[in-house]
């Protein structure tokens, strides 16, 4: 229908205010783009819709299309129809809170690869700062990303020649190495090692940026906090090897966690956990009899942070133990 309503206009003589506003700042491109229409995007490009107009957030089209995260082929037409059309696009351009296309593109756990490696291929800074002074960086290292949008980047980066700056600190002087190690993010740790991040600048995250980027249910799956546990251990091994020197005050940070999570509160007798001759298999871990799976949990928990504890000679477990968990007594199978 647009298009015939654009082709019913170039035949009479009169004009249209391609680039009209609603109360909020929108403009039809900026709807068409927010609603991820391809069709109309295209349409109201090759009309000579502005691509770098602004909205009351400072959002221009490219900010909405990178917000809804899910479609990188309509990100990579825009600019395809823009260049067929000699329109200069500023990718780099910062809304009201200060983020360009990449930060909103990066902004959370779903966001697109595709849609990141198009936009580094256009030229988007991967070091330009938020409000906040988050980088793009910041933001790969503050959430779990489902797909590989973190190596995605870092390669994107590498191939297009994009140096990163590794130990930039946002407003609250938290590099992307502290925002990766609080949010356990073993892949993150390695590749911001692997370009150049400076153990000797790091600072261990204290208990309070680990809850804070965390969170905490006490009614979390089994398998939740299991993989918190794993992931706990296996940052700290990458540390060590990449060169920082963990002490005793990080590993008692790690345990005040344990704490928090209730692994402390498990009765410790690993008898009354698990009573089988060997140790959990696979199998048990995932067993369709809640029972079975909780002891096997149980048995891991207490034999892991057990190890650990042994590891840092930390003995007294009583000043890491969360006061409000009741002991978890499990019985004999």
């Amino acid at each position: 229908m647009l298009k015939e309503f654009f082709k019913i206009v170039k035949e009479i003589p009169t004009s249209v205010r391609i680039n009209a506003r609603d109360k909020k700042g929108n403009t039809p491109l900026h709807l068409a783009a927010a609603g991820g229409s391809l069709i109309l995007v295209e349409l109201l490009l090759k009309n000579q819709a502005d691509p770098n107009s602004r909205n009351k957030e400072g959002s221009t089209p490219l900010h909405l299309i990178c917000k809804r995260r899910v479609n990188g082929g309509l990100v990579n037409q825009f600019f395809k129809v823009a260049l067929d059309m000699d329109l200069e696009v500023r990718i780099n351009a910062q809304d009201k809170r200060g983020n360009s296309p990449l930060h909103l593109a990066l902004a959370d756990r779903c966001c697109n690869e595709y849609m990141v490696r198009v936009l580094l291929t256009k030229d988007a800074d991967p070091n330009v700062a938020n409000e906040q002074g988050q980088t793009p960086l910041h933001l790969v290292c503050s959430r779990y990303h489902k797909d590989n949008t973190a190596y995605e980047f870092f390669n994107s980066c590498k191939f297009e020649k994009k140096p990163l700056e590794v130990d930039a600190k946002d407003k609250k002087g938290r590099t992307p190495l502290q925002l990766a190690v609080a949010n356990l993010l073993m892949e993150e740790v390695n590749l911001l090692s692997n370009y150049g991040a400076d153990p000797s600048k790091f600072v261990f995250p204290s208990e309070h940026d680990f809850r804070q980027a965390l969170g905490y249910r006490e009614d979390d799956d089994l398998s939740i906090k299991g993989d918190r546990v794993s992931r706990a251990l296996q940052v700290l091994e990458i540390l060590e090897e990449r060169g920082y020197k963990v002490d005793r005050g990080d590993a008692m940070t790690i345990g005040k966690l344990f704490g928090v999570w209730g692994f402390l509160e498990i009765e410790e007798d690993p008898a009354n956990v698990w009573c089988k001759d060997t140790e959990p298999t696979y199998s048990d871990f995932h067993s369709s009899d809640e029972s079975i799976k909780k002891a096997a949990y149980m048995r891991w928990f207490y034999t892991t942070t057990r190890e650990f504890f042994q590891k840092w000679r930390i003995h007294n477990l009583e000043p890491l133990r969360k006061k409000t968990i009741k002991k978890l007594y499990i019985h004999c199978l």
